[in-house]
């Protein structure tokens, strides 16, 4: 190891490699965005470990292999797509000082169909008999913007140290401290704001929808003709939601697949994919940027660092919001979201 640790231990060769990792990964898929059809970047590549891998994730995965193939240290390496390995290939997991849990892609079915932003996403955590989400001591997540963005920011943070929020221009590849930071919104209600349920995919809408309305009423009481009483919206990424949530945007947003899943059970449906650790491996920014991160029961996420567990998540921009929507929600879950049982 070269030159000095940084506050939280982890080598500057590493986090040196993660941020190089980030930026080509980021450059390889803007040359991809660029040179083929929608139709094949959003095409199945194959089922890897985790999620389905599509043609737009392939060279980002071929990139993670890459930079760790001549690590000068052992590493374990977490990442989707990929599984679990040690690098370099030789090595015993039982040399690896440092975990990395890596997504090599995060949004990919955004940046394919060209909606919005991906992310690329890495955590490090010390290496022990069996490291979690809580064992992150150094996040960095970059931006992967649409072709008609030419600018995407690139956000760090460490366990010891705030959230720091960088802006690159992809024209000049010049990268720069904001002068704005990351700051969650101060607004102490969702009432006008954005407050999301995530609903991706077919199969459990209505339910989640149900259980949405009903946490609503509880906090804020029945919508009135005319009002608008929350918005809603639905980015499909887990890591962009985040970043939302940590730079004013949503003020509270809600993954409860995993809930969702065990309530539709009961009628014989299922809720079908949901995140996994590695989505959620750069929460640390946006709790480092001051919101609040709990797994559905309220609890600090501790969600092993692997690739086929199943992770709800909630996050809150501020303890108002948390005071205003926590109680309702745990409420409404524990009645099993039956229509009547969490109304106050």
């Amino acid at each position: 190891m070269t030159g000095p640790a940084a506050p939280e231990g982890v080598p500057p060769w590493l986090r040196s490699l993660l941020r190089t990792m980030h930026e080509n990964i980021r450059s390889a898929v803007r040359e991809d965005l660029g040179a083929k059809e929608k139709s094949f970047l959003a095409g199945e590549a194959r089922s890897g470990a985790g999620d389905v891998s599509f043609q737009i994730d392939v060279r980002p995965e071929e990139i993670v292999e890459q930079a760790f193939d001549t690590v000068p240290e052992a590493v374990m390496v977490v990442c989707e797509g990929l599984g679990q390995r040690v690098f370099p290939a030789r090595a015993a997991k039982s040399e690896a000082a440092w975990w990395v849990i890596i997504d090599p892609l995060d949004g990919s079915r955004e940046i394919a169909y060209g909606k919005r932003s991906a992310w690329v996403l890495s955590g490090i955590a010390p290496a022990g008999p069996a490291p979690t989400l809580a064992d992150i001591v150094w996040a960095i997540q970059t931006e992967v913007p649409v072709l008609s963005q030419q600018n995407g920011v690139v956000i760090t943070a460490g366990r010891e140290r705030a959230a720091v929020l960088e802006s690159c221009d992809l024209t000049t590849g010049v990268t720069a401290r904001t002068a704005q930071g990351l700051h969650p919104s101060a607004a102490t209600t969702v009432r006008g704001g954005y407050a999301v349920f995530t609903d991706y995919f077919a199969g459990s809408h209505a339910l989640t929808a149900r259980v949405a309305d009903l946490v609503f009423d509880y906090a804020l009481g029945p919508v009135k003709p005319g009002e608008a009483l929350a918005f809603n919206d639905q980015y499909l990424s887990t890591a962009g939601c985040l970043y939302l949530i940590a730079s004013g945007t949503y003020r509270f947003c809600a993954d409860l697949r995993p809930v969702i899943g065990q309530l539709a059970a009961r009628s014989g449906r299922n809720v079908g994919l949901c995140a996994h650790p590695y989505d959620l491996c750069t929460y640390l920014i946006a709790q480092q940027a001051g919101a609040l991160i709990t797994d559905p029961a309220g609890a600090p996420l501790s969600y092993p660092l692997a690739t086929d567990v199943d992770c709800g998540w909630v996050g809150y921009a501020n303890q108002d919001i948390k005071n205003e929507m926590e109680t309702p929600l745990h409420a409404v879950l524990a009645a099993g979201g039956c229509p009547g049982r969490g109304e106050r």
